[in-house]
């Protein structure tokens, strides 16, 4: 191995830096976007113009960190990988029936574009071999995370208005080269979640439940004549883990790994606007501290690649998700007047499957194409606004560019075909129900900025 020079040396302590402040800033400047249920892959625009296809088996740079830390000791040099996504999801509703209550019509549109905002999603890697053997890395990038925003006056109010969800990981990693042909990876996930609820509650309705429409209609007090605008907001720190392990020889690579569940025990408050003088008096509705419990899934994914000539390679990708994990959303509030807010999600779990190419055009252009299928966790029976998510088919193309030796630009692109008529058929805890079918369709650009030292 070559001693690192001085420059060297000081080059790398910059990109250190460029990942700890990647790590302070990714936070506040996150949009989360929306992703299989509520997790996200875009950690590289290479993997993402193939559409993952050998995900776990292909990446040669310090995104190995995520796809598969045991890559990490075919790194002949320390590196690293810059990228930038840009989600936008489109979610258009169309109402079939929509009434409160007592079954009177729902007042408004029908929520308008759920992704009305361009999603930015940020992720940095570095790694560095040690040794012929050893390699070490680190990356800091968004596992999971959800965005959908409605018309604070539509149909939707009562289920949701803005749901923000991010999941962001700090993930330092060490490989070992077992055998010329066999390693192994290990790494830490420090995992920071913040979470953010915000939806109408509908106080008449509330008060004809408590109190029986006489008495509230006395009050004026009738479903749909005064909404509470209810926000809940929280966050955790908690720990994961995961592995991975690669055999390869002669041009075929076949890796493995596995990605932890992590637990977040969210802690947050619970404000409420425009609240009525009757529950006022009787300390419903108050401001009050909360707790609410997330559990992110574990994962699988089998992957294979395979080099046809000094020009093309293939590979495919298997991807297993176990969601069942995930039933439901509690929220318990401080104030033992404020009832548990309970949203059944019964999720159950999940494959991803792709193919893809590489194509290897000279020294500076290098071009892809993938084709996946991604299953959604979310049954027909517990679909709501919140995550109005379906099945969706990938169609994936990106290039790179060789600037120079050492520095690489890669952009990738991938259009995701989902349904035009997703079924929901909820009723929201003020008791109003709204019917329909959900259009959806997605686009994702990355860029990718690669540098060898």
């Amino acid at each position: 191995m070559q001693t690192m020079t001085p420059l060297s040396a000081k080059r790398i302590f910059r990109s250190l830096s460029l990942i700890v402040l990647l790590a302070t800033g990714v936070g506040t400047a996150l949009t989360p976007a929306w992703g299989s249920g509520f997790a996200l892959n875009e950690s590289s625009a290479r993997e993402m113009g193939k559409a993952y296809a050998g995900s776990a088996a292909s990446p040669d740079g310090a995104t190995a960190v995520y796809f598969n830390p045991a890559l990490l000791t075919l790194l002949r040099k320390p590196t690293l990988n810059l990228t930038a996504t840009l989600i936008k999801l489109n979610g258009e509703f169309t109402p079939s029936q929509a009434v409160d209550a007592i079954g009177e019509p729902l007042s408004g549109g029908n929520g308008g574009n759920a992704g009305r905002k361009l999603n930015f999603v940020p992720s940095g890697f570095f790694a560095a071999p040690l040794g012929a053997r050893w390699a070490w890395g680190i990356g800091i990038y968004v596992p999971f995370g959800l965005s959908t925003d409605y018309n604070a006056s539509s149909i939707l109010r009562y289920e949701a208005i803005y749901t923000s969800l991010d999941v962001i990981n700090v993930n330092p990693s060490l490989a070992y080269r077992l055998s010329p042909h066999f390693s192994i990876g290990l790494g830490v996930d420090l995992s920071k979640a913040y979470a953010k609820f915000t939806n109408a509650v509908d106080a008449g309705a509330v008060c004809f439940s408590q109190l029986g429409p006489l008495n509230c209609e006395s009050l004026n007090l009738t479903p749909q004549s005064h909404d509470i605008f209810s926000q809940v907001a929280g966050s955790d720190t908690a720990f994961g883990w995961n592995i991975g392990l690669l055999w390869h020889d002669s041009g075929t690579r076949i890796g493995l790994a596995y990605r932890s569940r992590i637990t977040h025990n969210l802690v947050g408050t619970a404000t409420f606007n425009n609240v009525p003088a009757i529950f006022a008096e009787s300390a419903l509705f108050a401001p009050t501290d909360v707790s609410a419990n997330l559990e992110t899934p574990d994962t699988a994914t089998l992957s294979f690649n395979q080099s046809l000539s000094h020009a093309w390679s293939i590979g495919a990708t298997a991807s297993y998700t176990r969601w069942d994990s995930f039933q439901e959303i509690q929220i318990f509030f401080a104030n033992p007047n404020q009832p548990t807010a309970t949203t059944p999600e019964n999720f159950h779990n999940t494959w991803y499957g792709s193919v893809g190419t590489t194509w290897h055009y000279n020294t500076h252009w290098t071009f892809r194409g993938g084709l996946g299928w991604d299953q959604s966790p979310v049954p027909n029976s517990t679909r709501n606004a919140r995550l109005p998510d379906g099945n969706r088919k990938w169609l994936s193309l990106g290039f790179s560019y060789q600037v120079n030796p050492a520095t690489t630009l890669s952009f990738g692109y991938a259009h995701l075909f989902m349904s035009h008529h997703i079924p929901m058929n909820n009723i929201s805890p003020s008791g109003d129900q709204v019917v329909g079918t959900w259009s959806l369709d997605a686009n994702l650009y990355a860029l990718e900025f690669g540098y060898q030292f």
